[in-house]
């Protein structure tokens, strides 16, 4: 059984639900609410590496040459894949937990700075809604995992980040 088939690990270092915040330095911004105004807020979004593979065992250790693609984005409207939708029939066997091998998995991967003006703080990575589960690597170590689709996924990365430029490669299972 492969770990994303197992209904009891579904999520790894996962944060626990809660209300979502964005820090800020002062009280006038905190009012504002414009997240990209805060000194503790990166957002990711934009152009990431990318690499499409037919099945999720196909992913090597390390990969050579990338794609482009924008975060946030579908990689089946992007040329990647088939898009499915059903309404009637499942695209695949119907057997749970398990999965058909050749489920689509997409590696994405890109550079981001963790500014001096966070002062040793708790970081966090936040994904808005991934379809349907996902491997975080920091800086090349496993970070953790989460399943069920477009779900709103949290993780600590304190101890995997340092000032400067780090990186965030997710592994996204279709």
């Amino acid at each position: 059984m492969r770990d994303y088939e197992n209904i009891n690990l579904r999520h790894e270092n996962r944060e626990k639900p809660r209300a979502y915040y964005i820090p800020y330095d002062t009280a006038e911004k905190a009012l504002a609410g414009v997240k990209e105004d805060s000194a503790y807020y990166c957002s990711l979004n934009g152009t990431w590496r990318f690499k499409h593979f037919e099945r999720d065992i196909d992913v090597p250790e390390e990969i050579s040459s990338w794609d482009q693609i924008d975060v946030p984005s579908c990689w089946q409207l992007r040329g990647y894949g088939k898009p499915v939708y059903t309404i009637v029939n499942y695209p695949h066997p119907v057997d749970p937990p398990y999965m058909p091998d050749d489920n689509e998995c997409g590696v994405y991967n890109r550079d981001f700075i963790i500014s001096d003006t966070w002062g040793g703080r708790q970081t966090y990575i936040v994904f808005e809604g991934v379809s349907s589960s996902l491997y975080l690597y920091i800086n090349g170590r496993y970070a953790g995992k989460s399943q069920g689709s477009h779900m709103q996924a949290e993780f600590n990365i304190t101890s995997f980040v340092s000032k400067g430029i780090n990186q965030v490669t997710v592994k996204v299972l279709k």
